[in-house]
């Protein structure tokens, strides 16, 4: 566990504080995806940053691809989302 928790803390510019929770895509026939939200401790300034974490499963292959945000990216993030939903 502690080479995945280093690799993934290499990925995002930051150590992972914790994770807020997943939210699973609708798939198609054998491809399934999920978006994780998380709390990072970014090493060059105070302030704790959001990581994206998209992955994408499927019978031979698994990808992920990660973002990290400031807090005002994120919140421009919420609120684009809210825009979409309404």
């Amino acid at each position: 566990m502690g080479l995945i928790h280093w690799f993934k803390s290499k990925m995002f510019g930051g150590e992972i504080l914790r994770t807020i929770g997943v939210v699973n895509g609708e798939g198609q026939a054998f491809v399934k995806g999920e978006l994780k939200v998380h709390v990072i401790k970014d090493n060059r300034t105070i302030a704790n940053k959001v990581a994206l974490e998209m992955v994408t499963k499927c019978a031979l292959s698994y990808q992920i691809m990660p973002m990290t945000l400031s807090i005002n990216e994120a919140r421009k993030l919420i609120d684009l989302l809210n825009s979409a939903c309404s």
